[in-house]
């Protein structure tokens, strides 16, 4: 039997190069971000209570929520558009708890149902990127060097 050997092909990326390496940051750093949050919960260290002591830190952080409320009414996929939400009420419960002085097992059990919701929109953060990913890259054959396209 002749071994016949499969055609070559090339890998393109149907994007401008900015945008693919960008992308390809926000997975790694949504990754970490996993990572750490499954760390977090498992070894008990949650994210303590969001203090906003200067004027900037509050202003930052409502428009920091803000804009995770816009990315679930945006045109994005439909990951992005839990994921923002998910993102933003944990925040607002943490900000919450800490301003309304709550006991401390209900900060505990907000740091506990918190952390498992930013782990659901990171999850759905890397799906959205991952299904990006394969939406503009592809496989395609190698042009024959010795063949002329005339």
């Amino acid at each position: 039997m002749e071994n016949v050997a499969a055609p070559e092909r090339e890998i393109t990326i149907d994007s401008d190069w900015i945008t693919t390496i960008l992308m390809a940051l926000l997975f790694v750093f949504c990754g970490w971000q996993f990572i750490r949050e499954a760390r977090r919960l498992v070894f008990d260290s949650l994210a303590g209570p969001v203090l906003l002591t200067r004027l900037i830190d509050k202003i930052s952080t409502a428009l920091v929520v803000v804009c995770y409320f816009l990315a679930g009414f945006s045109l994005w996929p439909r990951p992005v558009r839990i994921a923002g939400p998910l993102l933003g009420t944990d925040l607002v419960v943490r900000v919450t708890l800490h301003y309304f002085h709550a006991a401390t097992t209900a900060q505990h059990f907000a740091g506990v149902a918190g952390s498992i919701a930013r782990q659901i929109a990171l999850a759905l953060l890397i799906f959205a990127i991952v299904q990006w990913f394969k939406s503009v890259v592809r496989s395609v054959p190698a042009p024959n060097p010795g063949v002329s396209d005339s």
